[in-house]
């Protein structure tokens, strides 16, 4: 398969409350929402806090590390500080990138995760 390469290919997040959904048969819990990009921010997977807004999620928590092991916050948190001097310093960047893979390894906690990492590898 081919691929094509669309250049310049720019976008500009200009209203960051714009990215939810709002669609009522949705029914979006909203403080779940705030408290998911509190952990993404802070780099937590911390699942008290989470579990307090979604009790169901207490099913995918590790009970070894009483963590998600999904999270994206560990993976994603040690990035942003070069993500922001990176725009700061160039708005049009294209090294400000965020991976946020999880790499699997032989290592046995892998075969106990409550929750596998919806991106990994």
């Amino acid at each position: 398969m081919e691929t094509a390469e669309v250049s310049p290919l720019v976008f500009e997040l200009t209203s960051p409350e714009e990215c939810l959904v709002r669609q009522k048969a949705r029914r979006l819990n909203y403080a779940f929402v705030v408290a998911e990009r509190i952990a993404l921010l802070s780099g937590t997977a911390d699942a008290d806090m989470l579990c307090h807004y979604v009790n169901r999620l207490r099913d995918y928590v590790n009970t070894s590390t009483g963590c998600f092991d999904g999270a994206y916050g560990p993976r994603v948190r040690p990035q942003l500080d070069y993500v922001f001097e990176e725009l700061r310093r160039d708005p049009a960047s294209r090294r400000a990138v965020i991976a946020s893979l999880a790499h699997r390894t032989r290592d046995p906690a892998w075969t106990c995760l409550a929750l596998l990492p919806s991106n990994s590898w």
